[in-house]
C-alpha cells in the first residue's frame, strides 16, 4: 500500500514541475475587471474566465485583477493591464482617453436568459409615503456608488436630469458608497438616506441570497419591458464590454475574441460567471448619448470656447485675412524690389555714360593706332570664331548622345510597361539595354545573402558570370555601395592604386565597370552592375547616371510590390481560413449527426456479425460477408465527409487548378446537407451542362458558395417551410461561368445592397458581418465579382462570375 502512495505522490510533484515549467514559458497576460461587488467577488466570479483563455490560447496565461474606477483608469493609463472587462460608462471614458477597442459583449445570465442589455434601480423604503415618484426626491438625501460609475449613478442621473433635478444641487445630501452595491441597499433599507441606485440586478440577487427581502423597497419610475423582466428605472444600456488597449496585440485579441463568442453556456467559467456567455460587441453609441447629455468624459469640454473651436468657427474669415495679409506683403516686396532695380539702373546709366565718356577720350588719345587696334579686333574675331564652330561641333554630339539618350528611355518604357513580359524577362532586357547603351560585355542583378552575393540575373557578350554563381561579398567592387550612394563608376581599374588590392573583378579581368544600389523598403537589397573587359566611353552626363538610377530604383520597386502582393495574398489567405472555421463552427452540429448515421451503422452491422459468429453455423456466413461489406461502404462514408472537412478547414496558400464549377457546387451542397434537412430547405439545381474549366482554387470557391448557401438558408428562417427553397444555377458564354443562388427569404432593401459587403455588417444579431465582405475579396482576387440584387417574386438573388481561361486571366 506504501508503495502506492509513494508512486502516486511521485507522479503528482512530476506532473505539477512539468506544469510549472509550462507556465514559466508563457506570456502572462492581465485582465482588469471593476471590482463592483468587491476585491474577492470579482476573483471568485473571473478567475474561471481567465483559465478558460489560457486553456483555449496557446502560449499566454490569463490573470484577473480587480479595480476600482480610479485605479482602472491609472492600470490603463500605466499600461500595467492587456485587456479591461468593466462596465460601459468606464469604458466609453477609456476609449476616448486611452483608444480602448471593444471585442465582445457579456451576456449575463438572469431568470433562466441571457441578457445583453441591462439598466439601473432608483429605489426608496417600502413605508416612505413622502417619496413615489422621481420628482418627489427633491431635498432628500441619496446614496449612489460613484461620481464615475455607470449603472451606480450616470443612469440614475440621466433620468433626474429629465425631470429637472440636479442630483449636486437639489438634493438635501448626495453620497458615495463606492463598492460593493450591496452597502447602497443597506443603507436604504436602515434609513440612513432616503433613495439610492444599484445596478438593475442587484435587489433580485439580493433577495435570492436571502440579504433583503424586496417587498421592503418601492421602485421609482418603474420601467416595464417584456424583453427585459428585471427590476429596473431607466433606459436599458448595452452590457459589460470585453476591450483591448491600443498597444495589445490585435492578433491575440482576435484570439481571445473567438475563444469568448465560442464559449458554452453550460461551461464552468460561464456558470461561476453567471453568464450566458459571450457576444460580438455591441453598440455603445446610447452611451455616449448619455455622456453628451450629462457633458461628463470626453464630452466635459463641449461648450467651452477653445483656440481649437475658435479656428474651426471662423476658419474662413482667419483665412481670408491671411491671404489679405499675404498679398498685402507681396505687393511690398514687389514695391521694393523696384525700387531696388530702378535704383540699379540709375547707378549702371551713370557709370555707362562716365565709362562712354572716358572711352571718348581715349579714342581721342589713340587716334593714331587705330590702325594696329583693327587689325588686333580682326584676329580676335578670327579666334571666336573657330572657338564658335567649335562650339557648333559640340553641340551636334550633345544633340546625337541625348538622341541615343531618348531612345534608349523609350525601350527602357516598353520594356516595363509591357503586359506580356514575366519580371525576369524585363530585367534581362533592361540589362541587354544597359549594356547597349553603355557599351559593356555584361549586366547583372545580384542579391545579397548573408556575407555573400548571389548572381540573380545575367546577360553577358563576354561570358563572365554565370546566373546562380555566389561570391564573397568583400571580394567585389559592389562592396563599396550602401543605400545612400551615388553610382560607383571605374575605368581602367587595373591601372588605379586604390582598386589595385585583391578584388574578384580584377581577377575576371574587369576593367571598365558601373554598380549601382538596389534598394527595397528602404534597406540595401543588392546590386546592378554593368561591366566590361576593356576601356570603354564611361557614361559621364547626367542623363546617363539617371538612366541606371532609373533602371536600378525600377527593379527595387518591383521587387518591392511583388514581396507586397506575396504578403497581401498571404493575409488573405488566413482571413478567410478564420472565416471557413467560422463557417465549420457554425455546421458542426448538422455535420456531427451526418458522421453519427454511418457510425452508428457500422455498430449495428458489426454486433450483428459478432452474434452470428458466435452462433458457430456455416449458414450465417453469407450474411456475415454482406454486413462486413455494408459496414465497409459506411466507413468509406464517414472517410469521405471527414475528408471534405478537412479539405475546408486546412490551413494553405492559395493553389489555382481547372476546376468543373459543377462539381464545386455539389460538393457544396453535400457539405451543407445536415442543415438543408434540418431546416426543411428544398434545393432546386439548375445547372449547365459540361460548363468549361476555370482555373480557381477550388477551397476558396467552396468556401464563397458554402457563404451564399449558409445566407440563403438563414433569411428563409421565417418563410413558411413549404415554401422555403433555394435554385442554385449555373450557366456561361465566351468569356465567363457564372453561378446565381436564389432564396426566397425576406429579401434585401435598396439601402442595404452595397453595404452588405462591408466589413462587420451583418443583419444576423449573431453574425460577425465578415463572410461576404471576405467572400468578395476572394472573387476579386480571381479577377471574378460577386453581387446581389433583388428577387422580382420576393428573396434575393446572390450570383458569382469567373473568367474562363488559364492563370494569366
Amino acid at each position: 500500500m506504501s508503495q502506492y502512495f509513494l508512486s502516486f505522490l511521485f507522479l503528482t510533484l512530476c506532473t505539477l514541475t512539468f506544469q510549472s515549467m509550462a507556465e514559466d514559458r508563457n506570456q502572462l497576460i492581465k485582465i482588469g475587471v471593476l471590482a463592483h461587488r468587491g476585491h474577492d467577488e470579482a476573483l471568485k466570479r473571473w478567475t474561471l474566465t481567465a483559465d478558460y483563455l489560457s486553456q483555449s490560447i496557446q502560449g499566454y496565461d490569463f490573470i484577473i485583477k480587480p479595480k476600482s474606477l480610479k485605479s482602472m483608469k491609472q492600470a490603463v493609463e500605466d499600461n500595467l493591464v492587456e485587456f479591461i472587462l468593466t462596465n460601459p460608462g468606464n469604458y466609453v471614458d477609456l476609449e476616448a482617453s486611452y483608444g480602448a477597442t471593444r471585442i465582445a459583449t457579456l451576456k449575463v445570465k438572469q431568470r433562466d436568459r441571457a441578457f445583453t442589455l441591462f439598466s439601473a434601480v432608483i429605489f426608496t423604503r417600502y413605508d416612505n409615503h413622502d417619496i413615489n415618484k422621481l420628482q418627489d426626491l427633491r431635498g432628500r438625501s441619496f446614496m449612489a456608488v460613484n461620481p464615475k460609475a455607470f449603472g451606480g449613478f450616470q443612469m440614475a442621473w440621466l433620468e433626474l436630469k429629465q425631470v429637472d433635478i440636479d442630483p449636486f444641487e437639489d438634493l438635501s445630501a448626495l453620497e458615495f458608497s463606492g463598492f460593493p452595491q450591496d452597502n447602497i441597499v443597506y443603507a436604504v433599507a436602515s434609513g440612513k438616506v432616503d433613495a439610492g441606485t444599484v445596478r438593475s440586478d442587484t435587489l433580485e440577487r439580493m433577495d435570492s441570497e436571502g440579504s433583503i427581502s424586496i417587498k421592503d423597497f418601492k421602485i421609482l419610475n418603474r420601467q416595464h419591458n417584456d424583453q427585459f423582466p428585471l427590476i429596473h428605472s431607466t433606459r436599458l444600456y448595452p452590457e459589460w464590454p470585453f476591450a483591448k488597449l491600443k498597444k495589445t496585440d490585435d492578433q491575440l485579441a482576435q484570439k481571445i475574441a473567438v475563444a469568448l463568442l465560442t464559449m458554452l453556456p453550460q461551461s464552468e467559467a460561464a456558470i461561476v460567471s453567471r453568464s450566458e456567455g459571450w457576444t460580438i460587441p455591441l453598440d455603445y453609441t446610447p452611451v455616449h448619448e448619455v455622456f453628451k447629455k450629462l457633458k461628463i468624459g470626453p464630452y466635459a469640454e463641449i461648450d467651452k470656447i477653445t483656440f481649437e473651436k475658435v479656428i474651426e468657427q471662423y476658419s474662413y474669415y482667419i483665412l481670408l485675412v491671411l491671404i489679405t495679409l499675404v498679398a498685402l506683403a507681396l505687393v511690398i516686396i514687389y514695391i521694393t524690389r523696384t525700387n531696388h532695380n530702378l535704383n540699379l539702373t540709375q547707378t549702371n546709366l551713370r557709370t555707362e555714360i562716365e565709362s562712354r565718356r572716358k572711352a571718348q577720350a581715349e579714342l581721342a588719345k589713340h587716334r593714331d593706332t587705330l590702325e594696329q587696334n583693327v587689325i588686333k579686333r580682326t584676329r580676335e574675331l578670327a579666334d571666336l570664331n573657330k572657338e564658335l564652330q567649335d562650339d557648333i561641333f559640340a553641340r551636334k554630339a550633345a544633340e546625337t548622345s541625348l538622341k541615343k539618350s531618348s531612345n534608349t528611355l523609350q525601350t527602357m518604357h516598353e520594356i516595363t510597361s509591357s503586359r506580356h513580359m514575366s519580371f525576369e524577362g524585363k530585367v534581362d532586357s533592361l540589362l541587354r539595354t544597359g549594356c547597349s547603351c553603355f557599351g559593356m560585355g555584361y549586366g547583372a542583378l545580384l542579391q545579397i545573402k548573408n556575407n555573400n552575393i548571389l548572381i540573380l540575373r545575367t546577360v553577358s557578350a563576354e561570358n563572365i558570370f554565370t546566373r546562380g554563381t555566389l561570391f564573397d561579398k568583400n571580394k567585389l567592387f559592389s562592396n563599396n555601395l550602401t543605400v545612400d550612394s551615388d553610382p560607383l563608376i571605374i575605368k581602367n581599374a587595373s591601372n588605379d592604386e586604390k582598386f589595385k588590392q585583391h578584388f574578384q573583378h580584377l581577377e575576371l579581368g574587369i576593367d571598365s565597370y558601373i554598380g549601382i544600389p538596389v534598394i527595397v523598403s528602404g534597406s540595401l537589397f543588392g546590386y546592378l552592375e554593368f561591366g566590361s573587359t576593356h576601356a570603354n566611353n564611361m557614361p559621364n552626363s547626367l542623363i546617363e547616371i539617371d538612366m541606371m538610377l532609373l533602371i536600378s530604383q525600377w527593379i527595387g520597386g518591383e521587387i518591392q510590390r511583388q514581396q507586397a502582393q506575396e504578403n497581401a495574398q498571404k493575409h488573405q489567405a488566413d482571413l478567410a481560413h478564420v472565416a471557413r472555421l467560422g463557417t465549420m463552427g457554425e455546421m458542426a452540429s448538422g455535420l456531427a449527426h451526418e458522421l453519427n448515421q454511418p457510425l452508428t451503422a457500422i455498430v449495428n452491422y458489426t454486433r450483428g456479425c459478432v452474434r452470428r459468429l458466435s452462433a458457430k453455423s456455416i449458414e450465417n456466413l453469407p450474411s456475415i460477408v454482406e454486413a462486413m461489406e455494408l459496414s465497409c461502404s459506411e466507413a468509406e462514408r464517414a472517410a469521405e465527409i471527414i475528408r471534405r472537412l478537412r479539405e475546408l478547414v486546412n490551413k494553405e496558400m492559395p493553389r489555382r487548378e481547372p476546376n468543373d464549377i459543377n462539381n464545386i457546387i455539389e460538393v457544396v451542397i453535400k457539405l451543407l446537407q445536415p442543415k438543408i434537412k434540418d431546416k426543411h430547405v428544398s434545393i432546386l439545381r439548375e445547372l449547365t451542362k459540361n460548363p468549361p474549366k476555370v482555373y480557381v482554387d477550388r477551397i476558396q470557391i467552396e468556401q464563397v458558395l458554402i457563404n451564399l448557401m449558409n445566407n440563403a438558408i438563414d433569411a428563409m428562417k421565417d418563410t413558411p417551410i413549404l415554401k422555403r427553397e433555394i435554385i442554385i444555377q449555373s450557366r456561361y458564354d465566351e468569356e465567363i461561368v457564372q453561378v446565381k443562388v436564389f432564396d426566397r427569404g425576406s429579401g434585401l432593401p435598396n439601402n442595404m445592397r452595397s453595404d452588405v459587403f462591408e466589413p462587420f455588417f451583418s443583419t444576423k444579431n449573431e453574425g460577425m458581418g465578415m463572410g461576404l465582405s471576405i467572400s468578395r475579396s476572394i472573387m476579386e482576387t480571381h479577377n471574378g465579382s460577386l453581387n446581389a440584387e433583388q428577387r422580382e417574386l420576393g428573396g434575393s438573388i446572390f450570383s458569382i462570375t469567373l473568367p474562363i481561361g488559364n492563370e494569366d486571366n
